[in-house]
């Protein structure tokens, strides 16, 4: 489904118009992704690997096949364009700094009656991203995910 919306009634009316309550999802996207998460975490990389296939049309024989060798990294580096380069290597800066900004802080006060108060950030040990494959293959989500996640601490 696309939605249109219309920038000039001001950001409160877009905002209000993306947010969603979690009960105004459809039901059946909630069973589904329960059922996703389930077969992954009772049957761990064979789910992966069937929802892969499912999913983006390729038929892993294990989820080693998942991982790529640092070889086809530096082969894929070595095929992108000049102007590709610079222009993601931008888009990384400007995604990185803005995150760095925008980053919380751990802080802590001690009230007037001796109680500590504060929150501590600290980054999680591990991530997953999904990066889409075939049609739906943007640079873009890869930025827009690991990017914030390293700046995070992320490693």
């Amino acid at each position: 489904m696309i939605r249109t919306f219309d920038a000039r009634r001001g950001i409160d009316d877009v905002v209000a118009a993306l947010t969603r309550a979690p009960e105004a999802v459809a039901p059946e996207i909630h069973r589904t992704v329960d059922e996703i998460l389930t077969a992954v975490r009772t049957r761990g990389d064979a789910a992966l690997c069937e929802y892969t296939t499912r999913f983006d049309g390729w038929s892993p024989a294990s989820a080693s096949d998942l991982a790529l060798p640092a070889a086809d990294f530096e082969a894929a580096e070595r095929a992108i364009p000049a102007d590709v380069r610079m222009a993601l290597e931008y888009a990384a800066d400007r995604i990185e700094r803005y995150h760095a900004a925008a980053m919380p802080k751990s802080w802590r006060m001690t009230d007037e009656h001796g109680s500590v108060l504060g929150q501590e950030i600290r980054p999680l040990d591990r991530v997953g991203v999904y990066v889409p494959g075939g049609r739906a293959a943007y640079p873009s989500t890869v930025l827009m995910t690991v990017v914030p996640a390293r700046v995070a601490g992320v490693r």
